[in-house]
């Protein structure tokens, strides 16, 4: 089975914790998530992705 790769833009809402929710959810298997925010974001973002410190996703970062 083909995996995916999902990329979420965020500035760090509750939204983004919803949208990982969905994307370990789906019945494709996606191996990478990579959420892309601004450094102004940076402490709610890791507050939300640490949740998700324990599933199978890797979850990857990038600044714009």
């Amino acid at each position: 089975m083909n995996s995916a790769t999902v990329i979420i833009p965020t500035t760090g809402s509750n939204d983004l914790e919803q949208a990982i929710t969905s994307v370990i959810g789906q019945t494709k298997q996606t191996d990478i998530c990579l959420v892309v925010d601004g450094y102004e974001y940076i402490d709610n973002v890791n507050r939300i992705i640490n949740k998700f410190a324990n599933t199978n996703i890797k979850i990857g970062r990038a600044h714009v």
